[in-house]
């Protein structure tokens, strides 16, 4: 393994191996310019506890690296992920050189300990989920939120379990989880953000909550699976595209307590797509005037 590395003084001038994981070995202190230069192979990059200095555009054209682990003791780091896209965390402790770094280039840092463990959760609040080949999901209990993006593209995702504590589902939180087919949203749930179910094509059943106030732009969008939808009472606000290009989508229920639905919200739905409405509502409004096909109860 020590042919990988080319290393000249404390310098690592060069790495040439092909693993998915490599860890800087430890007599290196510097990672020198373009050490890891356009290596196609690497996933994830441990950088020793001794490495004192990383310089610019050590890691430069990384493509398929996802993970860098930066020590306490670093000093200074250079612009080092330069067309490295697939970045997206950084492993560095609080107060560090490495936390500074990933924040001021706008990259998620988690702290060192939550390495090799399932969650990074952080007051209450779910930041990322390292289960991504599981096809059933428990999220820990006593969780308030499921953050951005927590398991977007987890794509063989078929079932979550979401606890009762949970208040609110964020942007992008599952995104692209193709596998997903059915979802119960507890009872304390009031917003589920942008896109928070969008292109989950297998999704066909999902329970909405009693407590849910607003359904914001884009969550169902290109839910294709998807066959109908009961809005419960109190929910207020339906945004744009909220349920666009739902094809198979064939009955909505929604209350008189909706007093907005954007106009585009059904956009590219069924044209047997039929609202179920209540006489007078904004629903029926909103039905008669975008020329939707409903039926009042």
């Amino acid at each position: 393994m020590e042919d990988m590395f080319v290393i000249n003084d404390g310098r690592l001038i060069s790495y040439n191996g092909k693993m998915h994981t490599v860890e800087i070995p430890g007599q290196v202190i510097v990672l020198g310019k373009n050490s890891f230069f356009h290596n196609a192979d690497v996933h994830r990059i441990v950088v020793g506890e001794n490495v004192k200095r990383i310089e610019s555009s050590a890691f430069h054209g990384c493509g398929a690296l996802k993970e860098i682990v930066l020590p306490d003791g670093l000093e200074s780091v250079g612009e080092v992920i330069k067309k490295c896209n697939q970045v997206k965390w950084i492993f560095s402790n609080p107060g560090t050189v490495g936390e500074k770094y990933a924040t001021e280039h706008g990259t998620p840092v988690v702290p060192c300990e939550c390495l090799d463990q399932d969650w990074y959760i952080s007051n209450g609040k779910v930041l990322k989920c390292f289960l991504k080949n599981e096809k059933t999901i428990a999220l820990p209990a006593d969780i308030t939120c499921i953050g951005a993006r927590v398991f977007e593209n987890f794509r063989k995702l078929e079932s979550i379990k979401i606890p009762d504590s949970v208040r609110r589902v964020s942007t992008k939180a599952f995104r692209k989880c193709t596998s997903l087919r059915s979802v119960i949203i507890p009872d304390h749930v009031s917003h589920l953000d942008g896109c928070a179910f969008e292109s989950c094509t297998s999704l066909r059943e999902i329970a909405l909550p009693a407590s849910l106030e607003v359904i914001w732009g884009h969550c169902f969008n290109d839910c294709i699976s998807l066959k109908e939808i009961i809005i419960p009472e109190g929910c207020n606000k339906i945004c744009g595209l909220a349920f666009a290009n739902c094809k198979a989508l064939r009955t909505i229920t929604i209350p008189a307590s909706v007093s907005f639905i954007q106009d585009n919200t059904f956009s590219g739905c069924s044209t047997n797509l039929v609202l179920i409405v209540q006489e007078g509502s904004f629903a029926h409004e909103f039905a008669e005037r975008n020329h939707l096909k409903f039926v009042v109860v």
